[in-house]
């Protein structure tokens, strides 16, 4: 009998090793995955726009000289920030909307375990830059319905520059569970 019991101790502490390690794996996986996604989305809006993520930095928004340009730009960022938003409703990352980025805003879930926090910080910061231009532009009075879509579009567009430029985002620290 009690060899038996050694024998079921070794098959069940193999089986939650190989239980682990496949939990592990799933979520290098899943980070691959939503990384790939990051990329191909940011091609899909070079493409659409036809300009380079270079270029669009170099250039910024206002371009007054070269509408052409200024308004591939507007595509391409307006594009990518869509694409934040798709991830967001799509469920790929959950965190409580228009925050300062907080680590409790951020906090692990089921669904968000397997991403880095950088991943999580950028999302929020890019989620953040329509809600303060939604503010911003919002509460101007005295422009045209027109005027004001213009000058959301622009506050966007330079909220999203501000984001890609910075060296890295924000560091955020795990949120702690009460």
């Amino acid at each position: 009998m009690r060899w038996y019991a050694v024998l079921l101790l070794a098959a069940l502490t193999t089986s939650l090793e190989v239980g682990a390690a496949g939990h592990a794996r799933a979520a290098q996986r899943a980070t691959r995955s939503i990384s790939r996604n990051f990329q191909d989305e940011e091609k899909r809006c070079r493409e659409k726009s036809g300009v380079s993520k270079e270029q669009v930095l170099r250039s910024g928004c206002r371009k007054p000289s070269d509408p052409e340009l200024e308004g591939r730009v507007m595509v391409y960022s307006l594009c990518y920030l869509v694409n934040f938003h798709q991830m967001t409703l799509n469920g790929t990352f959950i965190f409580t909307p228009f925050t300062d980025c907080s680590a409790t805003a951020l906090a692990d879930t089921s669904t968000t375990s397997h991403l880095t926090h950088k991943d999580r910080a950028m999302l929020c910061q890019m989620q953040t830059v329509t809600y303060d231009c939604q503010r911003e532009i919002g509460g101007r009075n005295g422009l045209s319905a027109q005027r004001k879509a213009m000058e959301y579009r622009l506050c966007l567009c330079e909220g999203f520059m501000k984001q890609v430029r910075s060296p890295s985002p924000p560091t955020i620290s795990p949120a702690t569970s009460s």
